[in-house]
Order: C-alpha cells, then sequence, then structure tokens
C-alpha cells in the first residue's frame, strides 16, 4: 500500500497518541505470521517485521523500520527515519526529510522520500523517487547502489 506523504501525515495528526497494531510503548514487533499492520504514534519509534508475508507500519519522525525474510514491507515515516530491508521480495518506503534506507538481497527496493540515501545492494530493482513540490523525480544515482534526494552524492 503506497500513500501520498501529505495526507498521511494529517491522518497521524489527528490520529492523535495512540498505537495500534502489535505494539508496546514505543516498540512494534511482528512475527511469523501472515499479516500485520502497525501504527506507532510515540518518537521515537521501533517497528519490525521478520517472516510474514505482508507487513504494514506507520511511524513518525525518527523512527526505526525493519523488514526481514518476508514477501513485502510497506513503510510509512515522517522525518528522520532509519530503514532496513533485508532478504525480502519487495519493500515500498514513502518517507519524509533526512531518511537513511538500506535495500539487501530483494526482488524490488521502492523509496521516496523528500531527502536522504538509500544503499540498494543485490536487488533486481531499486526504484528510489525524490518528492518535490511538483511530484517525484529520479533520485540521484551515485554509482555503487547509492542513491540520494537533496544532497549531493557522499
Amino acid at each position: 500500500m503506497r500513500w501520498c506523504l501529505t495526507p498521511l501525515f494529517a491522518v497521524l495528526l489527528v490520529a492523535g497518541c495512540a498505537n495500534d497494531g502489535p505494539c508496546e510503548g514505543n516498540f512494534c514487533s511482528c512475527f511469523d505470521t501472515d499479516e500485520c499492520e502497525f501504527v506507532c504514534n510515540d518518537v521515537p519509534c521501533t517497528g519490525e517485521c521478520v517472516s510474514l508475508d505482508t507487513c504494514d507500519g506507520t511511524c513518525r519522525d525518527s523512527c526505526s523500520l525493519f523488514c526481514e525474510s518476508s514477501s513485502g514491507c510497506d513503510f510509512v515515516c515522517e522525518d528522520l527515519c532509519t530503514v532496513e530491508c533485508t532478504s525480502v521480495s519487495e519493500c515500498g518506503i514513502d518517507c519524509g526529510a533526512d531518511c537513511d534506507v538500506s535495500c539487501t538481497d530483494l526482488a524490488t527496493c521502492r523509496v521516496t522520500m523528500i531527502s536522504g540515501q538509500v544503499q540498494c545492494d543485490r536487488a533486481g530493482e531499486c526504484d528510489i523517487r525524490c518528492a518535490t513540490a511538483a511530484g517525484t523525480e529520479p533520485a540521484t544515482d551515485c554509482g555503487s547502489g547509492t542513491f540520494v534526494c537533496g544532497s549531493a552524492c557522499p
């Protein structure tokens, strides 16, 4: 499930502080099940999805999200997020500014972000896009699987 960033932020702000899904405090965890969804409104928050068919996770600023050994994960976060997808068929990530994303050993890595860096290793497809006021545009390909938005190549 891919959402536009602006409406998502409005939903998060209206939703208040309650978390939804398998969350305890600022930690959400999904293991060994078919499907899992969580919304973490705590700042910071950590969410993980391991050995699932599908996982959808949403968090606010300064969150860490992790997906491993799953068919697919879709994550949405605001600013200053760290996301890692490893050994996944497909990982989709929508995030705000200053994102740090790592995609390793997967068929498809799709990221849309305002600014930040993506490291895409051993992936069949890396579709990395920068969100702008006019829509989206391809991220800068720095080579060696590194993509950036909003800054020069490292």
